[in-house]
């Protein structure tokens, strides 16, 4: 399930996705702060960055610009600034 501005949000349980996308989040931080503290940087590609074609080039670059950074992480593309204010 995809939720992007394109495909947009769940319009049904709402209640019951909030939930579910909070307890991934959570699993999701834990699982970074495990790779952080044995020295990895982390690189979190959505599919949807890879389905739009349109602005996959500048997913690349963006990607190849983070991979000559010393950043500790990057999301591509900026999911959660996507989701609105379901979480």
């Amino acid at each position: 399930m995809a939720f992007s501005t394109a495909t947009g949000t769940p319009k049904q349980n709402i209640d019951t996705w909030a939930k579910k996308i909070n307890a991934t989040v959570a699993r999701d931080d834990m699982v970074y702060f495990k790779f952080k503290k044995i020295g990895w940087r982390v690189a979190v590609i959505w599919e949807c960055a890879i389905r739009d074609k349109i602005h996959l080039q500048d997913q690349i670059n963006t990607l190849a610009g983070w991979l000559k950074s010393e950043s500790e992480y990057i999301e591509i593309p900026e999911f959660f600034a996507e989701l609105g204010d379901l979480l």
